[in-house]
């Protein structure tokens, strides 16, 4: 017997297929390890590796846009960013350490969590903090030479921040969603004689029939299935009420959380469904700490693209690996 839970928007077609065929019948790594992967450009004399690209498309993923890079796409930004430290460094705009702690608190606090708790997050992600650490102390020191070549005032207008938070709060992927949260219950059947199936499809579905008489509820699915030799508990899986037929959501519903639905023929012998119940699920939507952030990273990035293109024309960028090379027609 296997438990769990699992999240998916599609139903499984066989239980799909049985929960109709019912209805139709109704009246109604280590770090350290990780830094001396292969070497695939160098900027200048200064190596990026597979590793760094590695954790720029992680760290992307799980504190930046979310979007998922290329390889190609996560090299171009090592480089930009290789460029971006020499020229800080030249210029003498480099933040201090002191002043990378405040800005990694700060990044914790406008995700809801502590600096400790953000170092478990990113643990978990395969993203080390000291990769975190030299990518705040790149951008945020190089936004200090953009604000003084270009004048760029370093925060955003609080009222622009509101209306840009009220606009992302009504975007559809973040209203909340009705769930249904359904269970299969399988007795397996092994395929033999005409005769003797038809023998084991009744046996198995007075068995079928007994687990229905004392089942209580999707939590107490074990004790109802006590006793039955060769009897599978299918984990629960949650699908997107919207997702299922209104036919199927009126069974479901008109069953209850304590009846379950059957017994049917399925492939692997006889099966029961199990209506566990449904909920509303919320997204996260975005803090007003990571929108005003959003913003004011906004306000550098026209400097900043011409500032790179700039810097590139006079460094020297060797590939290591022909397939991640920029494309020289762009």
């Amino acid at each position: 017997m296997s438990e769990g839970t699992q999240l998916g928007n599609k139903l499984p077609g066989h239980i799909a297929a049985a929960l109709l065929a019912l209805i139709a019948a109704l009246p109604v790594s280590c770090a350290a390890a990780g830094e001396n992967k292969g070497v695939v450009a160098v900027v200048n004399d200064q190596p990026i590796t597979s590793f760094d690209i590695e954790q720029r498309m992680k760290m992307t993923s799980l504190l930046g846009s979310g979007k998922k890079l290329t390889r190609k796409e996560a090299l171009e930004i090592a480089i930009n960013d290789r460029l971006k430290r020499t020229e800080t460094t030249r210029l003498k705009a480099t933040l201090t350490d002191e002043q990378v702690d405040a800005a990694v608190e700060r990044l914790a606090k406008g995700s809801g969590t502590t600096v400790e708790g953000l170092e478990t997050k990113l643990k978990a992600a395969g993203i080390t903090i000291k990769a975190l650490r030299a990518q705040l102390l790149t951008n945020l020191s190089f936004n200090r030479v953009l604000m003084a070549k270009y004048k760029i005032k370093p925060h955003v207008d609080e009222a622009e921040v509101d209306r840009k938070l009220a606009q992302l709060k009504q975007d559809p992927r973040l209203q909340p969603m009705q769930i249904f949260e359904i269970r299969e219950i399988t007795l397996p059947m092994q395929a033999t004689g005409e005769l003797i199936v038809s023998q084991m499809l009744q046996a198995r579905a007075i068995e079928a029939q007994q687990i229905a008489q004392k089942y209580t509820g999707c939590g107490k699915a074990n004790e109802a299935v006590a006793g039955i030799f060769n009897v599978k508990i299918g984990k629960v899986i949650q699908i997107q009420a919207d997702k299922l037929p209104e036919k199927m959501r009126a069974t479901l519903e008109g069953a209850g959380t304590k009846t379950l639905l059957g017994p049917m023929r399925s492939k692997e012998g006889i099966q029961l469904i199990a209506f566990c119940g449904k909920r509303l699920l919320a997204p996260e939507g975005p803090t007003r700490e990571q929108v005003q952030r959003m913003l004011t990273e906004k306000a550098y990035d026209t400097y900043e693209e011409k500032y790179i293109r700039d810097l590139r024309r006079t460094a020297l960028i060797d590939y290591k690996d022909p397939s991640l090379e920029q494309d020289q027609t762009q």
